[in-house]
């Protein structure tokens, strides 16, 4: 019995190594993932209504970037959208492959949006009055990046965030 169980440890430490990658620094598809997003946004905004004030719902998204699919969250007025790349799936141990990553996306957002969005460093008053729209990356307690869009153009406060969980 002893001489079956080691083996089958020694597979699955391996199978589970082997499973991480590392950390994409880009996605050929990003920027029309972005697009998807942008179109979505009308119906979004139908999808909304229908849904009951105050209350928090959360949804499976189709859309994925990079192989990561996405989560929607709705609460109030707002909706996020989040991409969550856990450790378990991606490794960046130095912060080099998510900078990069992010550099990227950078890109992907003014190839999509535009004028249709001002990059700032998270100030508080483009956050609570929605004055423009904005980009932010920034490092949390938690050591991840979140990145965030702000679209001046939909009713409502709609965003995309990005985590890199440790």
């Amino acid at each position: 019995m002893k001489k079956i169980i080691l083996p089958l440890i020694l597979f699955f430490s391996f199978a589970a190594n082997a499973q991480t990658k590392p950390m994409p620094t880009s996605c050929p598809d990003m920027q029309q993932k972005l697009q998807l997003i942008k179109k979505s946004f009308s119906t979004l905004q139908t999808f909304k209504k229908d849904l009951l004030p105050g209350s928090t719902y959360q949804y499976a998204t189709s859309l994925s970037i990079c192989g990561v699919m996405g989560e929607m969250e709705v609460f109030g007025n707002e909706t996020e959208i989040i991409f969550k790349f856990r450790d378990k799936d991606f490794k960046d141990d130095d912060g080099k492959l998510t900078t990069a990553f992010v550099n990227n996306f950078r890109k992907a957002v003014k190839a999509v949006f535009g004028s249709n969005y001002t990059e700032t460093n998270g100030k508080e008053d483009d956050e609570m009055w929605g004055e423009s729209a904005y980009y932010e990356y920034t490092l949390n307690e938690n050591a991840f990046p979140s990145i965030r869009i702000d679209f001046p153009f939909a009713a409502d406060i709609c965003w995309i965030t990005f985590h890199y969980e440790k």
